[in-house]
């Protein structure tokens, strides 16, 4: 019985003492895979950026690639921009926020570069950026963004004045004047 005890004393310490260890192993960042095969798009290569505030990705590939990983901090907000570059003139940037959308389109190519504009003109660290962003309400900018026919015709300037500044309403959602 009291080695019985012993036993199951040290089975429990050991379970102990690994999940402390293994708390270092947990890590704050995840690899998130996005395939964009099926835009029927052939450009001679791929420019991806994200930017989180504090770090920045920028990736080149092949045009000929239909997917991409990128590494970023899990659950925040992060605008992922992919340019299709032909004869070396970027694009209209193609794109997802992450952790809100997996597939890349041209809707979330305008809701990643609202996000990236946020973290760009922030005057907060970007720790302080990503609290606030995180607290916004993508989801719904998503689905008014989807409700347009082309995002990229809306006033970004007054968006990204208005998300900035806490005030952000649906009516701020107005096609720029030429």
């Amino acid at each position: 019985m009291k080695m019985k005890k012993i036993v199951i004393g040290a089975a429990l310490g050991l379970s102990f003492s690994g999940l402390i260890l293994g708390c270092e192993m947990i890590s704050s960042t995840e690899s998130v895979h996005i395939d964009f095969s099926s835009l029927g798009l052939l450009p001679d290569s791929w420019y991806i950026s994200c930017f989180d505030g504090e770090i920045e990705q920028r990736i080149v590939q092949d045009g000929r690639e239909k997917s991409l990983s990128v590494i970023v901090e899990k659950n925040t907000p992060i605008g992922i921009l992919v340019y299709p570059v032909v004869s070396s003139v970027k694009g209209r940037p193609l794109g997802a926020l992450y952790p809100f959308q997996s597939e890349i389109s041209e809707t979330g190519g305008f809701v990643a570069y609202i996000a990236e504009r946020l973290y760009r003109g922030s005057e907060n660290d970007g720790a302080c950026s990503r609290d606030y962003l995180a607290r916004f309400n993508w989801p719904k900018f998503i689905e008014i963004c989807n409700e347009v026919d082309d995002p990229w015709k809306l006033d970004s300037e007054r968006i990204i004045s208005a998300i900035a500044s806490g005030t952000f309403k649906k009516s701020d959602i107005k096609i720029k004047k030429k």
